[in-house]
C-alpha cells in the first residue's frame, strides 16, 4: 500500500534523487546518487520499502502472478537504490525467517526467531559495552550518550526531540543535535527505564505470540522482525504518524489480534 506508491510518485521530479551522498556500483565501480522519492532521505524510504518488499514476495509466491513479480522487481530495485544498509539487514533478516515459515514446521521458525532476538540483544550488548573500534557513522556513540543520558534521568526527560537531551552527552561536536538512530534507546531517553523496557515488551511479545507458519501471517512476523532490527538503527517508533511508524503498528497490532483470534497452533 505504501512502498510502491512511496517510489513511484517522486519520478521525475527534482527531490527523486538524494544530494548528500552516492551509490558506487561494486565491480563496475559506477557513481550513481541515492534515491529518496518523496521522502526526506534514502533511509526513510528505505523503511518503507523493505517491509513492502516482503510482502510483495509472499504475494508473488501466494497468488504466482506477473504484476507481483513486477512489483517486487520494481520495490527490490527501489531499496538497492536507496543504500540503506539498516533496511538491507531489515529485509535479508526478515526474508530469512518467511522462508523458515514458509518451508519448515513451527519449531524451526520459534528456533529461529528466538536466534534473531539473541542476536539483536547482544548486538546492543556488545556495542554500548564492548571495546569496537568502529563508530556505524556516529551511532555507536549516539547510542552511549543516550545511555549516559538515561542514566542521569532514568525517569526519562518528557516528549519531545530527543537529540536535544542527549547532546550534553555527546562527545563529538558532529553529532551534537542528532537523534540516538535507535528506536529502543529514544523511548528509554524520553519516557525513561520503565517505558523503554514496555516498549521492548510491546515488539518482542507480539513477535513472540505472532509465530505462524502460515503463509500471510509468516510474511506478517517477518515485517515485524524486520522492523525490529530497522529500530536498533533508527530513531522511529509505533507512537509515530510517518509511514514507517503506521507500517510497524499495524504490523504489530496484527500480530497481538491475530493471536487471541486463532488461538495456538
Amino acid at each position: 500500500m505504501f512502498s510502491a506508491p512511496s517510489l513511484l510518485f517522486g519520478y521525475g521530479s527534482d527531490e527523486f534523487l538524494w544530494r548528500g551522498s552516492s551509490l558506487v556500483v561494486p565491480v563496475i565501480e559506477l557513481e550513481i546518487n541515492r534515491i529518496d522519492s518523496v521522502t526526506t532521505n534514502p533511509n526513510v524510504l528505505g523503511r518503507i520499502l523493505f517491509p513492502g518488499l516482503i510482502a510483495s514476495i509472499a504475494l508473488t509466491s501466494l497468488y504466482k502472478k506477473n504484476i507481483y513479480l513486477i512489483q517486487t522487481i520494481v520495490i527490490f530495485s527501489g531499496l538497492i537504490l536507496t543504500e540503506s544498509r539498516a533496511s538491507y539487514l531489515a529485509f535479508g533478516t526478515g526474508i530469512i525467517i518467511y522462508l523458515v515459515g514458509l518451508r519448515f514446521e513451527r519449531r524451526y521458525l520459534f528456533s529461529s526467531t528466538i536466534a534473531v532476538l539473541l542476536l539483536v540483544i547482544f548486538m546492543h550488548l556488545y556495542v554500548l559495552f564492548g571495546d569496537i573500534s568502529y563508530n556505524l557513522s556516529g551511532r555507536v556513540e549516539l547510542w552511549r550518550a543516550s545511555v549516559d543520558a538515561i542514566v542521569s534521568n532514568p525517569l526519562g526527560y518528557g516528549l519531545g526531540y530527543s537529540g536535544d537531551f542527549i547532546e550534553p552527552y555527546v562527545l563529538s561536536e558532529r553529532y551534537s543535535g542528532d537523534a540516538p538512530h535507535n528506536s529502543y534507546l529514544r523511548v528509554g531517553v524520553e519516557l525513561g527505564i520503565i517505558g523503554m523496557i514496555f516498549y521492548i515488551f510491546i515488539m518482542i511479545g507480539s513477535i513472540l505470540r505472532g509465530i505462524r507458519t502460515d503463509p500471510t501471517k509468516a510474511a506478517i512476523l517477518a515485517i515485524a522482525i524486520g522492523f525490529l532490527i530497522n529500530q536498533s538503527f533508527e530513531s522511529h517508533t509505533l507512537f509515530g504518524t510517518t509511514a514507517p511508524s503506521l507500517i510497524n503498528t499495524i504490523t504489530v497490532g496484527y500480530l497481538i489480534t491475530t493471536q487471541n483470534n486463532d488461538g495456538v497452533e
